[in-house]
């Protein structure tokens, strides 16, 4: 769910806090899947 420069400079700051939130449980949780020996869903997205 990338957005562009523009759409994130027109959220509000708790909206960008909620977003970063999310970011944050979903690298979580790839980083989770990954320490278990399983697959992970998204491996490109550890990198960024």
């Amino acid at each position: 769910m990338a957005k562009s420069t523009a759409e994130l400079r027109g959220l509000s700051v708790p909206e960008l806090e909620g977003r970063l939130v999310e970011i944050k449980s979903d690298l979580a949780r790839e980083r989770a899947l990954i320490a278990s020996g399983t697959r992970a869903e998204k491996p490109s997205k550890i990198g960024e």
